[in-house]
């Protein structure tokens, strides 16, 4: 959904009709998270803009958001807040739910004990578990100082000396940074299909965005970086 989320939550706040989940999109997980504390803060729903009564915002430990931190959570939340109207949770980096721990959040999802708002961050919505999206509403928020600073668009090739070109200078990076690197690049064109009113240059976006998806994919489940290279490229030139 590219609706402003901010505008949206401020609405749906006034209306009393927040939703109980939100997954968000972002091309800066830490400043999305900054300015929905602003937000918090400044709607006096939230004490201080750090862990408080009301307040909670999980990270990974270590690769992933394992079970006890999700335990932790309905524990400390199974009970109305104190002095507010609701409780708030934050999620970063939400694609790293692992299955048991993203089954632990589904029963919480599903069945709250009390007003519960989760608010769940991710860079990479493709990795996301689907029950996980089906049950939240989807918002970008797209920092453009963020993502307009690209070094390598894959538009730029127009032959196979551009191939070996921009091959090579993805391959100086390490697996972590060539990830980085590719949601960088589909929060990119997803901005341009935004912008775009041509059709096809709409569907030139929408397949650069499906191939690094699909990268991404093939890099976190430790795919050697030379297959996944030659395999984006190949799909890229068909």
């Amino acid at each position: 959904m590219n609706l402003d989320f901010f505008n949206f939550f401020k609405q749906t706040l006034n209306e009393d009709k927040l939703s109980h989940a939100f997954l968000i999109e972002t091309s800066n997980i830490n400043k999305f998270t900054d300015d929905f504390l602003d937000l918090l803060y400044k709607e006096n729903l939230i004490k201080q803009k750090d862990i408080g009564s009301n307040l909670i915002i999980i990270s990974p430990d270590g690769r992933n958001i394992k079970v006890n931190q999700i335990s932790d959570l309905q524990e400390k939340f199974s009970t109305y807040p104190v002095n507010y109207k609701y409780n708030f949770y934050i999620i970063k980096n939400a694609d790293l739910l692992n299955k048991s721990s993203a089954n632990k959040l589904l029963k919480f999802l599903e069945e709250p004990d009390a007003p519960n708002i989760g608010i769940l961050v991710t860079s990479s919505l493709v990795d996301v578990i689907d029950t996980i999206k089906s049950r939240s509403q989807i918002f970008k928020v797209i920092y453009e100082e963020e993502i307009l600073d690209i070094d390598i668009d894959l538009l730029d090739i127009k032959d196979y000396k551009d191939v070996l070109k921009i091959k090579q200078s993805l391959k100086l990076n390490e697996r972590e940074e060539l990830i980085k690197k590719f949601e960088k690049l589909i929060l990119y064109y997803d901005k341009m299909i935004d912008r775009e009113g041509n059709y096809n240059n709409i569907k030139i976006f929408a397949k650069l965005i499906e191939n690094l998806e699909k990268s991404i994919h093939l890099l976190k489940y430790n795919v050697n970086i030379d297959l996944v290279l030659d395999k984006l490229f190949i799909e890229l030139r068909r």
